[in-house]
């Protein structure tokens, strides 16, 4: 699920990025369509593990890997070769062919999160890294929005790292409101990430440990 802000015209209390701080949770189906033309925010978290150099890959490695798959409204994916995390912004050309412009964010870094902020507003795109302002651009075109379902990464072609915090609005935020939004999330975070088999590990070391003390105090 995300969370959306309800209203387009409500006034911020106390400069609070939430009215009252109360969201409302919807499916992406659900959403309703801005009512300022083509308007949006995308923001999430970001964490991509950095591998060794030696790592062997069953595959090319300049195919991308999905981090956020919506069509094109938009895209975050992953390009383990180059290690550039691209912003896909999908457009309808003149035959009615979707294309996409992209936002290159390079020296992304690795083994931290990283909050990425989207704003779509009518043809300005803006691209936010930790709630700081990394690049904008006028397109030629307004972007085309999809009313599919979005998804976190795709089949067999996920990326290697971690996803946090998905927050979608049908309007854009303001670069005030992008910061706080930030500051809201991050701290949110978990410090340590951990895949299911590490996970694994961690408990069943602390299972071990526990029974050894068991143990000792029977003795």
């Amino acid at each position: 699920q995300l969370s959306k802000d309800h209203t387009h015209t409500r006034l911020y209390d106390n400069q609070k990025l939430f009215y009252n701080d109360q969201q409302i949770l919807v499916g992406f189906e659900d959403m309703p369509s801005s009512t300022e033309n083509i308007r949006f925010t995308f923001s999430t978290f970001i964490r991509v593990n950095n591998l060794a150099g030696n790592t062997h890959w069953n595959e090319d490695q300049s195919l991308k890997k999905y981090i956020i798959d919506n069509f094109g409204s938009p895209n975050i994916v992953f390009y383990r070769e180059t290690g550039i995390v691209v912003v896909e912004i999908a457009f309808k050309n003149d035959e009615g062919v979707t294309e996409m412009y992209e936002f290159n964010l390079e020296h992304f870094p690795m083994q931290k999160w990283v909050g990425v902020c989207i704003v779509g507003d009518d043809r300005i795109v803006k691209i936010y890294i930790d709630g700081k302002l990394f690049t904008a651009k006028k397109l030629n075109t307004v972007p085309w929005i999809s009313k599919r379902m979005l998804s976190i990464g795709r089949s067999m072609k996920n990326f290697n790292g971690n996803i946090g915090m998905v927050d979608y609005y049908s309007r854009a935020l303001s670069d005030k409101e992008v910061n706080a939004l930030y500051k809201k999330r991050i701290n949110s975070l978990p410090n340590e990430v951990l895949t299911y088999e590490q996970t694994e590990y961690k408990r069943k070391k602390n299972e071990e440990r526990k029974n050894k003390l068991n143990k000792i105090k029977k003795i």
